[in-house]
């Protein structure tokens, strides 16, 4: 299986420093990608995003046992971001979403906000939820998505790292060709519909292109967040 992957990000219309992270790397065994949506105030936000990414360049799920060895991952990262933390006598905080993509499936682990979707057969898939009040509305069929995208709470993360409720989300999808996964911030997907990012992705030639308009999307709709955007495509063997 031959995997092609992608990541760009901006500072977004209003930021003046950038709190995200991303990573994608390509290995013999499979790909791995992910991001990071730092918070915590000046500089913690970027501290703790970067260390929810520390480290991936020599880590990789143990075969078989994906599930615990992303779980143990996790916690890892929860426990640096707090003792970090408590060294600078500052509150920090992360957002993460991590994509462990093999010729035998992709195992994923979630928490916070940001976002894996993967787009299959014309149809974009929602993987992961959001780990917030309007996420949790959503879960109950009680607000649309978008309501969940203008609720007045949806920056306030019930789940993340550097906390005390710092449970990741940790499911399994299986992988076929040409499946796209799709791995943001909230500063892209917390301004752009799920029918945009769709129609972008079909009309789309590369990942240049999708990102190029999915950015210019989210700053005409009045995004001010940082944006990240990291993906991975399955090639036909």
């Amino acid at each position: 299986m031959t995997i092609e992957v992608f990541g760009a990000q901006d500072m977004g219309g209003f930021r003046r420093n950038q709190e995200d992270r991303w990573y994608v790397s390509v290995r013999d065994a499979g790909a791995l990608l992910a991001v990071a949506d730092g918070m915590g105030g000046h500089l913690a936000g970027e501290i703790a995003a970067s260390l929810a990414v520390e480290g991936l360049d020599q880590w990789t799920p143990e075969a078989g046992r994906e599930a615990e060895t992303i779980e143990l991952f996790f916690k890892e990262k929860n426990d640096q971001i707090c003792s970090r933390g408590e060294v600078l006598g500052n509150t920090m905080g992360t957002t993460l979403t991590l994509l462990w993509l093999t010729e035998n499936g992709a195992w994923y682990g979630h928490i916070g906000d940001s976002r894996l979707c993967l787009l299959r057969d014309r149809r974009l898939i929602r993987v992961t939820e959001d780990h917030n009040l309007p996420g949790g509305l959503l879960q109950q069929g009680r607000i649309t998505p978008e309501e969940a995208r203008a609720h007045p709470m949806r920056n306030v993360l019930l789940r993340f790292l550097g906390g005390d409720s710092a449970v990741p989300e940790i499911g399994y999808l299986e992988a076929r060709p040409l499946d796209l996964f799709i791995l943001t911030t909230d500063g892209l997907h917390g301004h752009v519909s799920e029918t945009q990012i769709l129609e972008s992705a079909e009309s789309g030639k590369c990942f240049e292109t999708l990102w190029g308009s999915l950015k210019d999307l989210a700053l005409s709709q009045g995004s001010k967040d940082n944006l990240t955007f990291v993906g991975a495509v399955v090639l036909k063997p």
